[in-house]
């Protein structure tokens, strides 16, 4: 017997929840459906098979359903790749900005170096990222001790 369709519905059940709340999760529901797959068995009087395993699935509802139940929840290390994946990708909409802006400017006045709009995009970013880190992580903790 196979267990693919509990694997693929667990992971589509936990795709957005962070490490540790994805294996309590996935212990929990894989728990579940064998035993929700043992009692439909007893009731058809038949043994657990696939069959069995993929309608107890189907009732248990679309796997979006159920991981609405759980409450959002991200461990430090996923929260850490998040912050890590936002800045990448600002990082690049800035150089390719700073670029796009670079060579409109060589197409115009023929003889500037596109590097330095590169730099400057870089400088610009990390001053942008520097006041969002200040804003979001120091001032309101500044302002819940007051």
């Amino acid at each position: 017997m196979r267990s693919d369709p509990i694997e693929k519905y667990i992971n589509n059940v936990t795709k957005n929840m962070g490490s540790k709340q994805r294996e309590e999760v996935a212990r929990e529901l894989k728990a579940h459906i064998w035993d929700s797959a043992d009692a439909l068995a007893e009731e058809k009087h038949v043994e657990v098979d696939d069959t069995i395993i993929q309608d107890t699935i189907t009732r248990m509802g679309p796997a979006e359903d159920i991981a609405a139940m759980y409450p959002k929840e991200k461990a430090g290390k996923d929260k850490i790749i998040d912050g890590l994946k936002y800045i990448a990708r600002s990082l690049i909409f800035f150089i390719v900005a700073a670029g796009i802006i670079g060579i409109v400017l060589q197409l115009i006045f023929k003889d500037i170096s596109i590097y330095p709009f590169v730099v400057v995009a870089i400088i610009v970013y990390l001053v942008i990222m520097s006041i969002h880190f200040v804003r979001r992580k120091f001032i309101p903790k500044f302002l819940e001790n007051k």
